[in-house]
């Protein structure tokens, strides 16, 4: 004869004992997921202030570029921007031309090596910013699935609409050192 009750109780058991299963081994790969994102964001976030360094320590760039990767740094660390700006950040939305932009392309074409230190403030700081909180990492695995790599029009567009945003939240409307001269500028950080 057959114990209904008892198999029953076997079965719920089993089926509560497979959902756990389930359950632990998402929350067990998330939590990689999001160890792995984090141990990538402070090995970027590292590269971008060094990089930052450099171009803040350099004399061939000027004063109003240097304000400009001083905004965008800003950008990069402050946490609301970083909720604003992730949504749309890495969509093709064009911004228009600017001091920005000219300055920027006046360095890739002047000075490779520290463009190269721009390209590293710039890049370091995108991944960085998108991957520091869970609420931006979000949108960055969404487009980099897209867009597995950002050509040189698309990191300059994500820049310059990151030195905007970073500009206008320091209150920064008149030039790149929200009138306090590189002095003031660097004495801020």
């Amino acid at each position: 004869m057959t114990d209904w009750p008892l198999l029953l109780a076997m079965a719920g058991t089993a089926l509560v004992t497979l959902t756990l299963a389930l359950y632990t081994g998402a929350a067990v790969r998330a939590a990689k997921r999001r160890t792995e994102e984090l141990t990538r964001a402070e090995r970027s976030l590292a590269a971008h202030y060094k990089a930052l360094e450099a171009i803040l320590d350099c004399d061939d760039v000027s004063d109003r570029m240097k304000g400009a990767v001083f905004n965008f740094h800003y950008a990069v660390v402050n946490k609301d921007l970083a909720f604003e700006l992730a949504p749309t950040l890495l969509t093709d939305a064009k911004e228009p031309s600017d001091e920005f932009e000219q300055d920027y392309r006046a360095l890739q074409a002047k000075n490779g090596k520290v463009f190269s230190a721009l390209h590293e403030v710039v890049q370091t700081g995108i991944v960085s910013m998108m991957l520091r909180w869970p609420e931006t990492a979000k949108h960055f695995r969404r487009a980099t699935m897209a867009a597995a790599v950002f050509n040189d029009e698309q990191e300059l567009r994500i820049a310059k609409k990151m030195v905007h945003r970073g500009a206008a939240a320091r209150g920064d409307h008149h030039d790149n050192t929200g009138g306090m001269g590189m002095g003031g500028l660097i004495a801020a950080q």
